[in-house]
């Protein structure tokens, strides 16, 4: 399967520049969700509508997704290049290279192409995305993979900084995971900030899968801390997004958009 992402941006929202690849006329993933104005990407997949016939059953799927991503990225079906953007974005950008390679043949992650000073190439990696595949009631192979491959990351000393089904692409008919993305945030850290992670935003995006967060922690098969816990790693990290948003845009939409998550984020009960 092949997936094709077209940009529809709001009005008034900038791009950050040409599509490397706007002669060919694909880009893919283009939203800064930590922005006030996240891009709307629309997913095209060449494959047919569950239950329709005739023409219908030939037309592409399309699914709304919003992703919140401090890049942008761009690809062709061959290769992504991503660019990065917001405060420390060179060091984002030397960070998830230089991970990605450690990592190629460990974990499941696409392969380095090319580095720049400002982007990042990388092999194109075809799958489902988590989160598209939890909005088609698959919550429990995704939370259940989540789990599984986040033990594999932690058993190597490494926390991925921005884990969760949004950054996770999986084969639709077996839903194993073909590939973990984003690394910019990777460091080494505590598990919990990981486990925390993962569980906001299942709890922030897909709260009608609340229910099924055991599935995650029962596969993760090491010791998860109590809810307490969790929840200061959630609120830690809120309090950390707002600051870059701030250094990023001071009083702008990112940084009052996180001011509101985290006051969400810290009335959650179990």
């Amino acid at each position: 399967m092949r997936d094709l992402y077209k940009v529809h941006p709001p009005p008034g929202t900038i791009l950050p520049g040409p599509s490397p690849f706007s002669s060919l006329g694909s880009a893919i993933s283009a939203s800064l969700g930590l922005l006030s104005q996240p891009y709307i990407v629309y997913r095209s997949c060449l494959r047919p509508r569950a239950g329709a016939s005739g023409r219908a059953a030939g037309r592409p799927e399309s699914t709304l997704v919003k992703h919140g991503y401090t890049n942008s990225t761009f690809g062709d079906g061959t290769l992504v290049i991503k660019c990065y953007q917001g405060p420390e974005a060179a060091f984002r950008l030397s960070t998830e290279s230089r991970y990605l390679r450690r990592l190629r043949g460990r974990l499941p992650v696409p392969r380095v192409h090319q580095v720049t000073e400002t982007s990042l190439t990388t092999r194109f990696v075809s799958g489902a995305h988590g989160q598209d595949l939890l909005d088609e009631g698959r919550a429990i192979e995704v939370l259940t993979e989540c789990g599984r491959l986040l033990a594999r990351i932690h058993r190597l000393g490494i926390v991925h900084g921005d884990y969760g089904p949004q950054n996770l692409l999986f084969d639709p008919a077996t839903f194993e995971a073909t590939a973990i993305l984003d690394w910019e945030w990777a460091h080494p850290g505590r598990p919990i900030e990981d486990l925390a992670w993962c569980e906001w935003i299942v709890r922030s995006h897909h709260p009608e899968h609340v229910p099924l967060l055991p599935h995650f922690f029962t596969a993760y098969g090491d010791l998860v801390p109590e809810w307490p816990e969790r929840q200061a790693a959630m609120v830690e990290r809120c309090h950390s997004l707002i600051d870059f948003c701030a250094r990023w845009e001071p009083g702008g939409g990112g940084e009052k958009l996180w001011r509101q998550r985290l006051e969400t984020t810290a009335a959650w009960t179990e």
